[in-house]
């Protein structure tokens, strides 16, 4: 999201874009390419008030009108700077509710802290905080009590495949999911799934793509279940291209989400979802022709949608275009930064026209 919004907003004449990173990898590898100035700190050798002091003597020798920040050590981060250059609005986007955090790693006292003051900051000292969708923007205003003039509420847009990375018909089926492997995601929900289906046909094939520590439990499972010869984890990948051209039903099983963009990376390449009926996924999907919500966690229920369009290749080639479709008009990336830089704008001048300088800092 991060990179497909800087892109975007590079293209615009009267911004002047520059990134901070705080380590090295693919991101920065692809800001490289753009025509913006791009600074990279990395945060596994130095201290947080290392970095601190390097971030505070950047934006001090290059003004800027915005600092937009993402994740928690990069908001505490720009809080800190705005405290010592002056005159700069502070933008914030969360991606995910903490307690869907929670599930996904051991939250120890110091992650715990971490979150309690970005909290904080956030509700105090940000002039916006950005949510993905409507389901986390009633969770910010309940929970952590932020007024609604502070909260914004931008869907993710993403970069939109051509024509010629769309999916065909070939000979394997293929129902494939991709992201973290954390708890939150509920892989192994997955693996049950492919284990129901498997009980009704042998022709489907599954794939799961990305890494960590839930791995060896997913692995675990596939074998228990003795599904190894179709089910495969094939770890991260960096270019999604071909796995999106090579599945055929798109399954997700979170728990908890904010508004994924592997579905609607799913969609936009003509896949059509089956997915869990958890946060922003239903303002995604909000036609039954556009994919499938299930409602509860019961292994039986996702296997029959997954059976129904394995066994109707005009449901899936119509439900594909539709999703698509969706995608196009409601969550292009030129949609997604047009209402960011009228957010900026109003936030420098009070309305939606240009910034006086035109400068933009994003850290993430």
């Amino acid at each position: 999201m991060a990179f497909s919004l800087i892109k975007e907003l590079s293209n615009y004449k009267n911004v002047q874009i520059s990134a901070i990173i705080l380590n090295e990898g693919k991101l920065s590898n692809k800001l490289n390419d753009l025509p913006i100035e791009t600074k990279v700190i990395d945060e596994k050798n130095i201290n947080f008030a290392s970095i601190y002091k390097e971030c505070k003597s950047w934006f001090t020798k290059n003004p800027h009108d915005v600092i937009h920040s993402h994740r928690y050590k990069e908001n505490i981060l720009a809080y800190l700077i705005s405290r010592k250059v002056k005159n700069i609005k502070l933008v914030a986007t969360q991606h995910g509710v903490p307690n869907s955090e929670r599930a996904e790693r051991n939250f120890n006292i110091k992650h715990r802290f971490v979150l309690e003051v970005n909290n904080k900051i956030l509700a105090g000292k940000f002039d916006k905080l950005v949510v993905v969708s409507n389901d986390m923007k009633r969770y910010y205003s309940e929970n952590i009590q932020l007024k609604e003039d502070a909260l914004e509420m931008i869907h993710n847009g993403i970069i939109l495949p051509n024509v010629s990375e769309i999916h065909s018909d070939k000979k394997v089926f293929f129902i494939g999911s991709i992201g973290r492997l954390f708890p939150v995601k509920d892989y192994t929900l997955f693996v049950k799934i492919a284990n129901e289906i498997s009980k009704v046909s042998k022709e489907i094939k599954y794939v799961l793509a990305g890494d960590g520590p839930e791995r060896v439990i997913i692995q675990q499972l596939v074998n228990q279940y003795g599904l190894q010869d179709s089910f495969k984890i094939i770890g991260v990948l960096d270019d999604t291209t071909r796995f999106y051209r090579d599945i055929d039903i798109y399954l997700n099983t979170s728990l908890s989400e904010g508004l994924p963009l592997s579905v609607l990376e799913a969609m936009a390449h003509g896949i059509p979802v089956v997915a869990a009926n958890v946060g922003g996924i239903n303002e995604i999907i909000t036609k039954e022709d556009e994919g499938i919500l299930v409602n509860g966690r019961d292994p039986v229920d996702f296997a029959e949608k997954c059976l129904m369009l394995f066994q109707k290749a005009n449901l899936r080639k119509s439900m594909g275009f539709k999703g698509r479709e969706r995608i196009y008009n409601a969550f292009s990336v030129e949609k997604m930064a047009k209402k960011y830089y009228s957010l900026y704008s109003e936030l420098i001048n009070g309305h939606g026209n240009p910034p006086p300088r035109g400068r933009t800092g994003v850290s993430g």
